[in-house]
């Protein structure tokens, strides 16, 4: 169960990257969010971590992920900050 936990980290952490990358040169945030390609994302997220960790611990990592990414957006949070978010996370799923 642990090994799935961090492995469902390091798929939001690839995501998280992802995201970062989808900036626009000029260091715009991307303008589809609320789009159905947004929606997408965040279903195909939610069913993945599904797959992996079962519907209950995924609605947590899920509701997680997208704290970290409404505070990046909405709320600026650094990438040191997000990253300790998850480190967080990690912790205290594993402790359970």
């Amino acid at each position: 169960m642990k090994s799935a936990i961090i492995s469902s980290i390091g798929i939001a952490s690839i995501k998280l990257n992802e995201w970062q990358e989808a900036w626009n040169e000029d260091g715009e945030k991307p303008k589809d969010q609320g789009s159905p390609l947004h929606d997408a994302f965040w279903t195909k997220l939610k069913l993945a971590a599904e797959q992996k960790v079962g519907k209950v611990e995924a609605e947590r990592f899920f509701n997680s992920f997208q704290q970290i990414h409404n505070k990046l957006v909405n709320e600026e949070l650094s990438l040191d900050a997000a990253r300790s978010f998850l480190d967080s996370f990690s912790c205290s799923s594993t402790e359970e």
